[in-house]
């Protein structure tokens, strides 16, 4: 499942036999090399659909921001963000980007450095713009609490109840991340 460049010849030999590709296979290829950690080919690719008559969707920016977030820092992950969002402005297939998880995406990489003070940032600016958070973020929040020097239990146990109370349904990643 990661090997990026065998589905980057698979999709080209697709494209060769079939025609016009289409965006849930463009989409394949992408999360390949996000899975590969190279966000440079995953760049390479979203900036390929244009051409190709393919509209990125939801899964299209954030399989290329998961390409980022998994071989940069929280900063570098939010830059990339800022930049996939400007992008995006004008695709009628987008409207619901930014998502819970793409947050969950941004969230991520200050999540396993114990930055929980950014996490939070990201959480509020979330609400601020109508999204509500779901286990994704929770989990986010969580292991931020869990990464921190100290960890902070209270607080996660805190945030956890008080999402509970707002109607959050916890899932098997926020049930990991309790313990």
């Amino acid at each position: 499942a990661r090997d990026a460049q065998g589905a980057e010849y698979w999709y080209l030999q697709m494209v060769r036999d079939a025609g016009k590709p289409d965006v849930p296979a463009h989409n394949s290829l992408l999360s390949a090399w996000a899975k590969c950690t190279d966000a440079i080919r995953a760049d390479h690719w979203l900036q390929r659909m244009p051409a190709c008559s393919l509209q990125p969707d939801e899964t299209s920016y954030n399989t290329t921001l998961d390409a980022h977030a998994r071989c940069t820092d929280g900063e570098g992950v939010e830059q990339q963000f800022a930049a996939l969002r400007g992008n995006s402005k004008g695709f009628e297939a987008v409207e619901r980007w930014p998502s819970a998880i793409t947050y969950a995406i941004l969230m991520r990489p200050w999540a396993y450095q114990g930055q929980s003070g950014q996490v939070e940032r990201l959480w509020q600016e979330m609400l601020s713009i109508g999204i509500k958070p779901q286990a994704c973020n929770m989990w986010a929040l969580l292991q931020s609490f869990a990464e921190a020097k100290p960890p902070r239990s209270q607080a996660a146990a805190r945030r956890y109840q008080q999402w509970v109370e707002e109607g959050g349904e916890t899932d098997r990643h926020v049930s990991r991340a309790l313990r």
